[in-house]
């Protein structure tokens, strides 16, 4: 989830799959806020790319949570 501070008038997150190319699930909803929630079956390193509308801060919070295999 972002969240655009005061000057920002949007922000859009990605997420990339472990080759860092492939998009696999994006929030463009021209809002100040962004949420990605995705079920991700394969593990490895994945890649989340933040891009602004205007300027200024934004905050970042990601979480996990396991299987229960």
């Amino acid at each position: 989830t972002t969240k655009a501070k005061d000057e920002l008038r949007s922000a859009y997150i990605y997420l990339y799959n472990v080759d860092g190319y492939n998009s696999i699930a994006n929030d463009q909803n021209n809002q100040r806020t962004s949420t990605i929630e995705k079920e991700i079956s394969e593990s490895g390193t994945y890649f989340i790319r933040v891009q602004n509308s205007g300027f200024g801060e934004y905050s970042l919070s990601v979480s996990f949570s396991g299987s229960s295999d």
